[in-house]
């Protein structure tokens, strides 16, 4: 906002003096013909009026009129004789033909001369004269003054259209946000050009592009489980009528087969739900440290990855269960996918966050792509395979999850240069403490074997649907 004030105060500053200098140079409104013109007919009249003066009353008394009349006009007079070298050749003949010469009009030197005196009459601006002394002044304080007008009209102008920006700027990023049904509002105080109009129709049709392409991704993914229950039948059939020994890698295939495919109907139906979820979460207080140890464990009798939890002190958030947990199985199971060794897990606090860090000593994944991963159907390694697993859907699901209990997920590298999935959660606040108030107990009491069943029941679930 300041360097655009400062570039259009000079812009407007240099554009005005441009056109003043303009205006001036082409004589655009100029009036010098009629001051000249204006003035010629006044000493004419001045000339005339003194010969009378000094035909009826002398050459003494037309130069005291003279004076007088001067004075009262704020001008100064000097006596010259027409053989000065002050004249010219061509003014002193001007003189003698017309008895006045207007020699500058600008700055408003004249001579004059009438009958009976072979004297001339130089007449000038009194610059010593208060009268022009306090027209200098005020004239050098309009000139000052003008610059912090043009300021004040710059900052109005701007703020009018910064506010307008603005508002424009807060509906760009609710949209950008998922809110799809939010318009910029096309009023006369709110409308920049046609920016706002064309903003509701672009957004309208990237919604209805983005509703279509849910309901079909929905309808595709329902309408495909129906043929992968009935060819599991068939299998089942086929298993029961007797299949020869050499039939059955071909009939092992098929059903690990139909399970990636089930598996991947059942995330893509997951995902498209989670981006359309209008319901709150069904938030409770939960021991964090306790529900990462109980999941890690189930999770290591599905790898021989090394999985390391590190916590450096109980930490307790405001979550719902089933979805952290598969939001934070999928990153594992992502991490020891291409992990060489170990999968780290850390969990630390600070002042107003919870950090939960899962690190992997696998391959690094490069600056361009740490943001891209979490976009749906997104593989970095190209390869979609038995062996590597997933569908592009399982990071895609655990950052909406994680941004839906109001955190964030980012990618940095460790020491060794493999990833580390980032995570971080706002720490509870006093309300939600006190409405769901669920202390941690030492291990043995009723309360924590309560939370630990519920834990085993979601980490289940969350099994059975990933």
């Amino acid at each position: 906002m300041k360097r655009l004030f400062i570039f259009s105060y000079l812009v407007l500053v240099f554009m005005f003096f441009t056109c003043i200098i303009f205006v001036f140079q082409l004589d655009f409104f100029s009036s010098d013909e009629w001051e000249a013109d204006y003035q010629d007919r006044t000493y004419m009249s001045l000339s005339q009026l003194l010969s009378d003066i000094s035909a009826a009353e002398g050459v003494a008394s037309a130069e005291a009129s003279l004076e007088q009349v001067l004075d009262n006009l704020h001008k100064q007079l000097r006596v010259i004789s027409l053989d000065s070298d002050e004249l010219s050749a061509d003014e002193k003949q001007l003189l003698r033909e017309n008895q006045r010469y207007v020699k500058d009009v600008e700055e408003d030197i004249s001579y004059i001369m009438f009958q009976g005196s072979d004297k001339v009459y130089a007449i000038s601006r009194d610059e010593s004269a208060p009268f022009w002394q306090e027209y200098y002044f005020k004239e050098s304080i309009a000139f000052w003054v003008l610059f912090p007008v043009l300021a004040f009209i710059n900052f109005v102008l701007l703020y009018l259209l910064a506010r307008r920006l603005r508002r424009l700027e807060r509906v760009h990023s609710a949209f950008a946000n998922g809110d799809f049904k939010v318009r910029a509002k096309t009023g006369v105080w709110h409308k920049v050009g046609h920016l706002n109009q064309s903003f509701n129709q672009m957004a309208d049709k990237i919604a209805k592009l983005i509703d279509s392409n849910k309901q079909l991704t929905n309808a595709v993914a329902h309408e495909v489980r129906t043929p992968i229950f009935r060819i599991r039948c068939n299998l089942d059939m086929l298993d029961d009528s007797g299949v020869r020994p050499e039939q059955m890698p071909y009939l092992e295939g098929i059903h690990q087969d139909l399970d990636e495919l089930g598996t991947m109907v059942d995330e893509l139906l997951h995902y498209a739900k989670m981006g359309r979820r209008q319901a709150p979460l069904t938030l409770s207080r939960q021991s964090l440290d306790t529900s990462l140890q109980e999941l890690i464990a189930h999770l290591q009798f599905e790898t021989d990855i090394a999985l390391e939890l590190n916590t450096a002190e109980p930490l307790e958030a405001m979550i719902d269960l089933r979805l952290w947990h598969r939001a934070v199985s999928n990153i594992i199971r992502n991490g020891y996918r291409y992990a060489s060794r170990s999968v780290s897990i850390s969990l630390s606090g600070d002042t107003d966050r919870i950090w939960l860090h899962i690190a992997n000593d696998g391959p690094g994944i490069r600056d361009e792509d740490k943001q891209r991963i979490f976009d749906p159907f997104v593989r970095i390694d190209k390869s979609r395979d038995r062996g590597s697993g997933g569908h592009g859907l399982g990071l895609a699901i655990s950052a909406l999850i994680i941004r839906q209990h109001g955190g964030n997920i980012t990618i940095s590298d460790t020491e060794n240069g493999g990833p580390s999935f980032d995570i971080w959660l706002p720490k509870p606040t006093t309300s939600s403490q006190n409405n769901k108030k669920s202390p941690v107990k030492k291990r043995g009491t009723s309360k924590s074997v309560g939370n630990q069943r519920e834990n085993h029941r979601a980490i289940k679930k969350t099994r059975n649907r990933d």
